[in-house]
């Protein structure tokens, strides 16, 4: 996982795409590196809200980095599961630094 973080740094800033902070953002995740992934797939979805499979990961990254936010009664709807891409990155761009990006 070094590596490959380490080649995705390297080659990112020249090829800026969603696809791309999307795959690094997958390799951060795996990495546990879990704000730096968020900050990734919130570039991601930045760049296209239509992205599935950074959507997917931001949440996911979302619930293991604030699992206290599950829903205590289990009848609740999450607040996220009724918002679009946009109105997500809003809530949670504030939450992270830019140093946080690369």
């Amino acid at each position: 996982l070094p590596q490959a973080i380490e080649l995705l740094e390297k080659y990112l800033p020249e090829n800026e795409s969603d696809d791309m902070y999307t795959r690094y953002a997958d390799v951060l995740t795996l990495a546990n590196e879990l704000p730096k992934a968020a900050v990734n797939y919130t570039a991601a979805l930045e760049l296209n809200p239509n992205n599935e499979r950074a959507k997917v990961g931001y949440d996911r990254v979302d619930r293991l980095m604030h699992p206290h936010a599950e829903s205590e009664d289990e009848d609740e709807e999450q607040p996220d599961a009724e918002m679009d891409a946009e109105e997500i990155v809003d809530q949670r761009v504030d939450d992270f630094s830019d140093e946080d990006i690369l």
